[in-house]
């Protein structure tokens, strides 16, 4: 199941991806939630030009999804040979574990 993005996430994903100055990536990467998602928060699949996203972060801290969204983000422009030492700082999150 294919679940659509809040405008909220959409439009971060487009703030960050301006930011680095790769706007042309909105169009050439889908990101989407999944319910499957539950040891992650989020994963990006370069070859199918994906990024999922753990579809309780739908329901999470603005600021949680917005590191995560930056995280999937920072890998997916570094596969498309954007500068890497610009992105290296988005790459790592400090993340509190879920405790069920």
């Amino acid at each position: 199941m294919k679940a659509t993005l809040s405008t909220e996430a959409t439009t971060s994903a487009d703030r960050w991806l301006n930011l680095w100055n790769t706007p042309d990536l909105t169009t050439r990467t889908t990101i989407e939630w999944s319910p499957r998602l539950t040891r992650s928060l989020g994963r990006c699949y370069p070859e199918r030009r994906l990024i999922r996203l753990a579809a309780f972060l739908d329901e999470a801290e603005k600021a949680l999804l917005e590191e995560v969204l930056c995280h999937e983000l920072a890998y997916r422009c570094d596969l498309e040979d954007i500068e890497r030492k610009r992105l290296a700082p988005f790459y790592y999150i400090d993340v509190p574990r879920r405790v069920d």
